[in-house]
């Protein structure tokens, strides 16, 4: 997904998509936002929004995972 703003419901379902079959294909993997990747400067284990290098995807992927993989509220192109 392209973008930190808002994505089309079939971004968001192509998304779910490919998580789920690499979920599959790697269980042992870590699923995170580009954001999720910065380094964590003040080492303290936690990558902060201070610390992020990058904004995207502008949603925090875990809680999107957790939550079902649905369309974020606020985040569906044209409003939906």
């Amino acid at each position: 997904m392209v973008g930190t703003d808002q994505f089309t419901l079939l971004q968001w379902q192509a998304l779910a998509s490919l998580i789920k079959a690499l979920a599959a294909k790697y269980p042992a993997a870590r699923i995170v936002g580009h954001r999720d990747l910065s380094p964590d400067k003040n080492h303290d284990g936690t990558i902060e929004p201070n610390e992020w290098l990058k904004t995207c995807p502008g949603f925090t992927v875990a809680d999107w995972i957790k939550g079902g993989m649905k369309p974020l509220s606020g985040k569906i192109l044209g409003g939906v």
